[in-house]
C-alpha cells in the first residue's frame, strides 16, 4: 500500500512562481481604472512594473521561501 501511494504523489509545486497569475490581470484592470485620468497612466502602469519586480525578487531572496528551508 505504501509502494502505491509513492506512486500517486504529484510533484511539489513551488507555489511562489505563480505569483505571475495574480500579477497580470492587474496591468489590463489599472489601464482601465485610469482612463479618467490618462496622465498619470504611465505612473501607475511604471509603479506597478516596478512593484511586481521587487515583489519577484524578493521572493527569490527570500531565506524563508529558497527550496533549501522547504526541503
Amino acid at each position: 500500500m505504501s509502494d502505491r501511494r509513492k506512486l500517486n504523489t504529484s510533484p511539489d509545486i513551488p507555489y511562489k512562481f505563480l505569483t505571475t497569475l495574480i500579477w497580470a490581470p492587474a496591468f489590463p484592470l489599472l489601464r482601465l481604472a485610469t482612463t479618467k485620468l490618462p496622465h498619470l497612466r504611465p505612473y501607475v502602469i511604471g509603479g506597478a512594473i516596478v512593484a511586481a519586480n521587487l515583489h519577484g525578487f524578493w521572493l527569490i531572496q527570500n531565506p524563508d521561501l529558497s527550496d533549501e528551508a522547504i526541503n
